[in-house]
């Protein structure tokens, strides 16, 4: 079981944040909250929680400083930041204390149990599947497998066949760096078949794809490791 630490200075905000998780479905055990930076420190402190939900601006305090503080603690602490204020450079601060992800107020329930997952799934229009976890993303596909340079089919010939980021360093994805990290490419890579073989990123029985089972684009996940 997993346990949650919600910190936002307004209380309806913090209670609806609480009331929209599905604490069944993602195995949450205890939820604890606090309205205020220096309360969501003890808490964290003493409880230790997989995962926090934050907010950014408080009264007095940032919610980046507390990223970093919690990154200094325990750096496994799956982190979201949720504001109404759409910042770069609060974005940028938070992942690169392991934040994975920084939402926009108001956030819908779909959108804030998806987040809380340990890895997350994206689909690109091709039908090209990409993974991120913690501060990683491995895209597996040589582009962008969408409408954004190089499309499909435009790619370089020279072009490594996935692509992996390290959204701390590279939020804007620019520098592919799988070559350097051959062994985290693996490990993502392992996660993305599992789930694609299980027919599901979230916990319960095996189930099946709707459709085919293994299109085009996901091949990879035939071939051997």
């Amino acid at each position: 079981m997993y346990s949650i630490l919600v910190a936002d200075d307004e209380r309806w905000i913090r209670k609806g944040i609480i009331k929209m998780i599905d604490a069944e479905k993602l195995e949450i055990g205890e939820i604890y909250e606090a309205d205020s930076i220096t309360s969501a420190l003890s808490q964290f402190e003493l409880h230790k929680p997989d995962i926090i939900l934050s907010d950014v601006i408080f009264p007095t305090e940032n919610g980046c400083d507390f990223c970093e503080q919690v990154f200094s603690i325990k750096p496994e602490t799956r982190i979201v930041m949720i504001s109404a204020f759409d910042n770069f450079e609060f974005a940028r601060r938070s992942i690169k204390y392991q934040a994975v992800d920084y939402l926009l107020k108001p956030v819908s329930k779909e959108q804030l149990n998806q987040v809380v997952r340990e890895d997350l799934i994206h689909q690109s229009i091709d039908g090209s599947l990409s993974i991120r976890k913690g501060k990683w993303k491995l895209e597996m596909c040589p582009g962008s497998g969408g409408w954004s340079d190089p499309k499909p089919g435009e790619e370089d010939p020279a072009a490594p066949r996935f692509q992996l980021y390290d959204l701390s360093m590279d939020i804007g994805e620019k520098n592919n760096i799988i070559n350097q990290y051959p062994e985290k490419a693996s490990e993502l890579k392992k996660i993305l078949k599992n789930h694609i073989f299980r027919g599901r990123s979230t916990p319960g029985p095996i189930q099946k794809n709707n459709g085919q089972a293994i299109w085009e684009t996901i091949k990879w996940a035939e071939e051997e490791d």
